[in-house]
């Protein structure tokens, strides 16, 4: 369901990357090379990963001298991956991996042990918060959010004031294109957004 805040509507949502959760069950290191990244906001909707961790894919010829409290994982060929085992991916000192590559994976709340496939999950939660404009047009007015040929927002489909009425348990549906995957998230009977 949504709410609303401070004139936002937001949402949480939650998907599965099966090709993700196979390599965390597999304990394959190639899990590690996986990058979460969200598609940029727009005038529609911004999307955020909930819970995430920073992981430091390190080449083997590097000297790393790795903050407190970062662990090692060192079982994968070629490459050290550096991680803590908690949610807090900004409390680590960077510098120690300027010559690593970063890594942004989705995570639990806190590592079942010291191994980073416990601290990862395939299950991704996401928040998707719509703009105070796109939401405007679409509760308000009963419109649909588009841009126009120059790329700016309009509201579209305005319906009228006796059907305003009508329609109020709509959800959002949102479709993103992943690694090997597609997304529906939010599922409901209408989309407010057209590309």
């Amino acid at each position: 369901p949504l709410e609303f805040r401070g004139g936002n509507a937001t949402s949480a949502c939650v998907f599965r990357d099966r090709n993700l959760y196979q390599l965390l069950q597999n304990k394959s290191c190639e899990a590690f090379k996986y990058n979460y990244t969200l598609p940029p906001t727009s005038h529609f909707v911004s999307l955020h990963i909930e819970t995430h961790a920073t992981l430091f894919m390190c080449n083997r010829t590097l000297h790393v001298n790795p903050p407190k409290y970062t662990h090692n994982y060192t079982n994968c060929p070629l490459y050290d991956f550096y991680y803590q085992s908690y949610n807090n991916p900004d409390n680590a000192s960077r510098s120690p991996f300027t010559a690593c590559t970063k890594v942004l994976l989705p995570a639990k709340d806190f590592a079942d042990a010291d191994d980073p496939f416990t601290l990862l999950t395939a299950d991704i939660l996401v928040q998707l918060n719509i703009t105070e404009e796109c939401s405007n047009c679409h509760y308000n007015q009963r419109g649909r959010c588009q841009l126009d040929s120059n790329g700016r927002f309009y509201c579209a489909n305005v319906m009228d004031a006796k059907k305003k009425g009508l329609g109020w348990n709509v959800r959002p549906r949102i479709v993103l294109l992943g690694k090997d995957f597609l997304v529906s998230m939010c599922c409901g009977p209408v989309s407010i957004f057209s590309w």
